[in-house]
């Protein structure tokens, strides 16, 4: 072999010995540099995505500084949506409401007649039809704090009679509820 290499020409073996740096240097970066720069590659894109949690977490802290306070304030608030849209279709607390309302407003309730639940588009839907007699001022009152009652609902219909003075009002409010809802464990226990 040796002899082989001596008699080759000179141009031959620079030939040779470039193509020997052209393939090592090839082989080189397909088996090194090439992988190695895949996985820098998706070391940034790691990086970032880190990069933007932090940055995430950084603006809750600064925004929530006092998290036990905002868990308190987030748990406050699902029990308000509790009481305003309940899982079950019961009505017997928001009845004892709209007497109380009634009587705080000074309107006589002549009638209360609970009608059938029924499930509509996710959400159940509970009727009431009530009668109340009173004086203009007395039935605004009335509906306005029916309105603000912690238990979600809206007047549907609404008539108007004028007698002697007053007013006898004929009404249908629905109540809403919320049917197989999930089970609602408090945030600060959830992890």
């Amino acid at each position: 072999m040796r002899t082989f290499w001596i008699k080759l020409p000179d141009q031959y073996k620079i030939l040779l010995f470039v193509l020997f740096i052209f393939s090592g240097a090839l082989l080189f970066y397909l088996g090194v540099l090439q992988p190695q720069q895949m996985r820098i590659s998706e070391l940034m894109q790691q990086v970032s995505t880190e990069k933007k949690k932090v940055e995430l977490i950084n603006k809750f802290a600064i925004t929530y500084p006092n998290v036990e306070r905002h868990i308190a304030a987030l748990e406050s608030q699902a029990l308000q949506t509790d009481r305003m849209l309940p899982d079950y279709p019961e009505i017997q607390q928001f009845l004892l409401q709209i007497e109380a309302i009634a009587k705080a407003s000074g309107v006589n309730l002549l009638h209360i007649q609970p009608g059938t639940s029924s499930y509509v588009g996710g959400h159940g839907e509970f009727p009431i039809e009530i009668t109340t007699q009173g004086n203009f001022f007395q039935t605004i009152t009335f509906l306005k704090k029916m309105e603000d009652c912690p238990r979600f609902n809206s007047v549907v219909r609404l008539s108007l009679q004028s007698q002697a003075g007053f007013l006898e009002s004929n009404l249908v409010v629905v109540t809403y509820y919320v049917e197989n809802a999930v089970v609602k464990k408090p945030l600060a226990q959830k992890k």
